[in-house]
């Protein structure tokens, strides 16, 4: 099974199941290439395939992939570049398709320069749109104690008086608690009126198709009843990801989401996660959020970025216009979901 795969790998992330695909993408669309050494699973990768309307092109997108560092064991840089030539080899040498990858490895990370390497040997090129994941990454090898002292002086006080504030956390994996999140996710848009392509309801259904290993954790902070803040993280392999949040109209007067935050800590350190990903960050638009996750104490980092190969640069030109039109559509979708757009009423001619 594909969910024994990911278990297998300590870079698998939400992005390489296929329930995060499955929701995302059109039905049909998933691509599995798992390779193997006397038996034992060495490198994976699920890919989806999109084929570009009237037109006799295609992309294949290997998200937060491909899969090559094992749990328990020393990574091999020539599990990745043997499976980087199949990918090569598959979608562009024989389907004549643009591979498009992006690695799950920090800049920072000491293999990220051979990593480069590799992928540019094997005739992949970076592109520089749309720029690297962004993040804070905070270790969570240290003790409860160390951590909680790294936190930013202004952050721990704010955390001190949630924890005095009477308030109560929910905690768990049930569509039931998701509903919450989504309900709270709701009304702080409402206010907001954030610019956003993510859709709360999305990860809905992906958290319904996730087997029980994989399932996204809920976190719901109330008091008296009232929902007041939620978060939403995914723990597949070594690195949690912190992929969505909300607060309501009360929630932000009670700190709970510093509460949550501080919580889902907790809980990672005893399920023994290495990592904390606190997820995207963008300090020119969203300073707010930006200096929030700052004051949790990670290191700030980004991925290395999306990388891609192609027959010829006319397919790589067509298809990014092809992108490029999609994204508007989902943004289209998204705001219909939340209500920003209404559909133009129909008129009807009687003779």
């Amino acid at each position: 099974m594909w969910s024994e795969v990911l278990a297998s790998f300590s870079d698998a992330s939400i992005y390489q199941t296929g329930a995060y695909d499955e929701v995302m993408w059109p039905a049909g669309r998933l691509r599995r290439i798992v390779l193997r050494d006397a038996g034992r699973v060495i490198a994976a990768a699920q890919a989806v395939v999109a084929k570009v309307p009237l037109a006799a092109l295609g992309v294949a997108y290997v998200s937060w992939g491909p899969l090559w560092r094992p749990r328990g064991a020393e990574s091999c840089l020539a599990n990745l570049e043997q499976l980087l030539e199949v990918l090569r080899d598959e979608y562009v040498g024989r389907q004549g398709m643009l591979l498009r990858v992006v690695p799950n490895v920090e800049e920072r990370d000491p293999a990220s320069v051979a990593v480069r390497d590799c992928l540019v040997r094997h005739g992949f090129a970076p592109v520089p749109r749309p720029s690297p994941y962004r993040t804070f990454r905070l270790d969570l090898s240290a003790p409860l104690a160390a951590l909680r002292s790294s936190l930013d002086h202004k952050w721990r006080n704010q955390l001190n008086a949630a924890e005095r504030g009477g308030l109560e956390v929910l905690e768990g994996e049930s569509q039931e608690l998701y509903r919450s999140f989504v309900e709270l996710y709701d009304e702080m848009f409402a206010s907001k009126r954030f610019r956003t392509s993510v859709d709360p309801r999305d990860f809905e259904r992906v958290q319904s198709a996730l087997p029980p290993s994989e399932k996204l954790r809920i976190l719901i902070c109330r008091r008296d009843g009232e929902l007041l803040s939620g978060l939403v993280a995914s723990t597949i392999g070594a690195a949690a990801i912190y992929l969505l949040g909300a607060t309501g109209s009360q929630g932000m007067k009670s700190k709970g989401s510093y509460l949550l935050q501080w919580r889902l800590i907790e809980w990672l350190k005893a399920m023994g996660c290495e990592q904390y990903d606190l997820g995207g960050i963008d300090p020119d638009n969203n300073p707010g959020v930006y200096h929030f996750k700052k004051g949790i104490g990670g290191v700030e980092t980004r991925l290395l970025g999306c990388f891609e190969a192609a027959p010829n640069r006319r397919v790589a030109t067509l298809v990014r216009c092809a992108e490029a039109c999609y994204r508007r559509l989902r943004m289209l979708r998204s705001k219909f979901s939340r209500g920003q757009l209404r559909p133009a009423k129909s008129t009807s001619c009687s003779s």
